[in-house]
């Protein structure tokens, strides 16, 4: 059955995307209060801009769930044992939920095996201009079982060059993302999906 993987990229993301853009944005939103002797037109425009900022904000995230559904979620349509943990649960395994939180890191869905946890991520990175999938299993300090799934090199590699990290990721190379393009292709990213499945 063909797959119908091509997404739109949002507008406000791709706006945020240019480095002249992003920059000033990034500033804004690390300031919880505008600087000192702004003036009025001045205020008007900080809090435009952190406005600005919470909607691509947002957009990115619903951006990210649409992408998870296309990739792992067509992968775990098929997975048996796998159950998926409500939100409430989130908390608990300190995921992130908000599009804040998942900005800063990444969007997750956590699911059971039994007893243990599977991580299943997204997230883009505007530095490098790409999308990656992420996943492990099991808890903190437990890579070695992620590690030791035998994936295809084409799709997998370690997040970090350090043996501590906790994630696999998805090579840079599968979904790149430019600011000329309004659409990018999942097609790659659902095929490494599939294959962890397949092999878990």
């Amino acid at each position: 059955m063909a797959h119908d993987t091509r997404l739109l990229l949002p507008e406000s993301y791709r706006f945020y995307m240019h480095p002249q853009n992003h920059t000033a944005l990034d500033r804004i939103a690390t300031q919880k209060a505008p600087p000192p002797f702004l003036s009025w037109e001045e205020l008007k425009d900080f809090y435009h801009a952190q406005f600005s900022m919470k909607r691509i904000q947002y957009e990115y995230c619903e951006f990210l769930r649409t992408a998870w559904n296309l990739t792992w979620g067509d992968a775990l349509q098929s997975a048996k044992n796998f159950t998926s943990l409500p939100a409430g649960d989130y908390a608990n395994n300190e995921a992130p939920l908000s599009p804040e939180d998942v900005w800063d890191d990444r969007l997750v869905r956590l699911y059971k095996r039994g007893e243990e946890t599977w991580w299943f991520g997204i997230s883009a990175s505007t530095k490098e201009k790409t999308l990656y999938l992420s996943w492990y299993r099991g808890d903190q300090q437990q890579y070695d079982l992620s590690a030791a799934v035998q994936l295809a090199d084409e799709y997998w590699e370690v997040e970090h060059e350090n043996e501590e990290s906790l994630y696999r990721r998805t090579k840079g190379t599968l979904c790149l993302l430019t600011v000329t393009d309004d659409s990018i292709t999942l097609e790659k990213l659902r095929q490494a999906a599939m294959n962890v499945i397949d092999l878990s």
